[in-house]
């Protein structure tokens, strides 16, 4: 099944990322990390993945691009 915008992906593979809103803070994306397509590239070859990263009440957005081979589809969302 091809990954769609606004699908959930899983990382296959440890990852990192800046913080949305301040470059110099970058996260670690273990394997297993899962966040939400906002665009697919090449006709699935990557996409870009929004994850949400942190604790109880308080995350910060991580927006990354993520190839296909260190992902895989987690969750399929409904179709309009």
């Amino acid at each position: 099944m091809a990954i769609r915008e606004l699908d959930v992906i899983r990382t296959t593979m440890p990852l990192e990322g800046p913080d949305v809103f301040d470059d110099a803070r970058v996260y670690p994306l273990p394997v297993g990390s899962r966040g939400t397509v906002v665009y697919v590239y090449g006709n699935g070859a990557a996409f870009e993945v929004e994850f949400l990263v942190g604790h109880s009440d308080s995350f910060v957005s991580v927006q990354i691009p993520v190839e296909s081979s260190q992902c895989e589809l987690d969750w399929v969302a409904p179709e309009n």
